[in-house]
């Protein structure tokens, strides 16, 4: 039987926070922080994925205002064409490389509303996915002091700097930290999944095993926190390629609340006190954001009050006049207070909490309220305050409603495992996630083979084909370094069996790979079972793929 650590439970909780600080640093710097597509590489350049509340704040322009416009929109005419003939060169210089080549220059950038151009220091670096292939370029921008001159040169395709003026090294340090966060995004994330498929699929097979309800509890509640860590890890995806990818949908927030004031606390020894209006409206949300909101405007009243006492929560509907609440027009929302009796902010204190890194506990990170105004400020709401210190506290957050009655719908995910028969390939190069993949494999009922690679995982298939112990199944990792990746591979072994059934197993977001399919347009896999997985869901996608009928 898998045994589970008190260590493994505890990395949800550590690398839940790491995950929500580094999706939360690239929009707390000032400088701004734009991603690009490849192409076109003239005109008005390529279109922009991706742009944090930096550039918003220099430029003027909203986020929503830039996604999908072409670099022109803010980057200056006096050297667009001569930036646009030299991002070949860019691409290739880091492909050489192998890594991160940045080159820089100063330009305007253009601001909304006419105002006068910004004069500002780019920095332009390609993107690499984990072959080596150019996927996106980065570009930063910040603004330049007036005492400090810095001009750009063009020579034999290389873009050289020559500067003169105050000595900028921990300003470039600190921009060049922001780079490597927004490049490294989407690889921590993966990996983030792979440390949770390995908690979720051992706590799934514990809890086939257990009877006593208390520890059944336990269980799920810790299930529960994985997939709100799962939750996390697609939103740092979608923020790393672009807000416009953040899904949303309509949402019950009483719901979300009676979840959080529960995980939150647990363990504690404060108290929640939940109250829900009947007929609460719904909201069309990112639920995993809403609900991290609500998780550090709680955890932030359990501190004041030093872990004890009661916290009291009320969600209502409110419709709202004229502007009562600065900054939200007239209309219909709800309202979420939070309210502690603990220690109370100081007046000059209250002016700074949502300050980016502003902090008042030796302890704090100063990311929790800002964080919580960037989510509140991202769904069209707000956020307020009100404290008298050594008295206690209340926020209220306002989010606009959908005017829906809330429903409270039962999880409709079936708990059934399905047991099987067969051998099934498991590819991976993770050797945690081949061990926890051939225990669930094994306990429902299969026959398990390995293979670290996908040049193996070929010749491996390759030598079962045509056997009365051929595979029924492959489950194929995507990102695997070195060689082949998982598409490669699996494009392969459909050369040698064109009847293979592969399932794709990725730790990033399954959406990427819906339109994986062939040159000639069929599709690659089969399923897509994304990371982390537990053992009812890997015993559904694998009865639903082997029974499948080929067309």
């Amino acid at each position: 039987m898998a045994e589970v650590k008190n260590s493994d439970i505890g990395v949800i909780s550590r690398i839940s926070t790491q995950n929500i600080h580094l999706r939360s640093a690239i929009d707390q710097v000032e400088e701004g922080v734009i991603i690009l597509e490849l192409h076109p590489q003239h005109g008005a350049g390529p279109c922009i994925v991706f742009a944090n509340r930096g550039i918003g704040e220099l430029s003027g322009f909203s986020t929503e205002e830039l996604l999908g416009c072409s670099l022109s929109k803010l980057f200056g005419p006096e050297k667009l064409q001569a930036l646009l003939e030299r991002l070949n060169a860019v691409a290739n210089v880091a492909e050489k490389e192998k890594g991160i080549v940045v080159f820089e220059f100063t330009n305007d950038l253009l601001r909304a509303k006419q105002r006068s151009p910004l004069l500002c220091r780019w920095r332009v670096s390609c993107v690499l996915d984990e072959s080596g292939r150019s996927v996106n370029f980065l570009l930063s921008v910040a603004r330049v002091a007036k005492f400090h001159s810095t001009k750009i040169e063009a020579k034999d395709d290389d873009l050289h700097l020559e500067s003169d003026g105050i000595d900028e090294v921990q300003r470039e340090s600190f921009l060049g930290r922001v780079e490597a966060l927004a490049i490294s995004a989407s690889g921590f994330a993966h990996d983030f999944n792979n440390i949770l498929t390995t908690i979720v699929a051992n706590l799934s097979l514990v809890r086939q095993s257990v009877t006593d309800v208390s520890i059944l509890s336990g269980i799920d509640d810790a299930l529960e926190a994985s997939s709100k860590g799962k939750d996390l890890a697609k939103d740092l995806l979608s923020q790393a390629r672009g807000p416009s990818q953040s899904h949303r949908e309509e949402t019950g927030i009483g719901e979300l609340l009676t979840s959080a004031a529960r995980m939150s606390t647990a363990g504690s020894g404060a108290h929640c006190e939940v109250s829900i209006q009947e007929g609460v409206w719904s909201a069309n949300v990112n639920g995993s954001q809403i609900f991290q909101l609500i998780n550090n405007l709680i955890i932030n009243a359990m501190h004041a009050m030093h872990d004890s006492g009661t916290i009291f929560v009320n969600l209502n509907n409110i419709v709202l006049t004229g502007h009562c609440v600065e900054g939200l027009d007239s209309g219909e929302y709800l309202q979420l207070e939070v309210i502690d009796h603990g220690c109370g902010i100081s007046e000059e204190d209250l002016g700074k909490i949502f300050d980016r890194l502003y902090t008042t506990k030796t302890s704090g990170s100063g990311l929790g309220l800002s964080n919580c105004q960037a989510i509140i400020r991202e769904h069209g709401g707000a956020i307020t305050v009100d404290s008298i210190k050594d008295k206690g506290t209340s926020f209220k957050v306002y989010l606009p409603a959908t005017g829906t009655i809330e429903i409270v719908q039962q999880d409709l995910i079936e708990n059934k495992v399905y047991t099987g028969c067969g051998s099934v390939l498991v590819v991976d190069d993770d050797e945690a996630i081949i061990d926890t993949s051939s225990k669930l494999l094994l306990a429902l009922g299969y026959e398990v083979e390995c293979a670290n690679s996908g040049s193996e995982s070929v010749t491996k298939y390759r030598r079962r084909l045509h056997t009365e112990n051929s595979f029924v199944v492959v489950l194929m990792d995507m990102t695997m370094p070195g060689g082949i990746n998982g598409k490669e591979a699996a494009q392969q072994i459909l050369d040698i069996d064109p009847d293979a059934k592969i399932i794709s197993c990725s730790g990033y977001n399954s959406e990427d790979l819906v339109n994986t399919s062939e040159p000639k347009g069929e599709p690659v896999f089969s399923g897509i079972l994304s990371k982390p997985f537990d053992i009812q869901t890997i015993s559904a996608k694998l009865r639903e793929v082997i029974n499948s009928v080929n067309d």
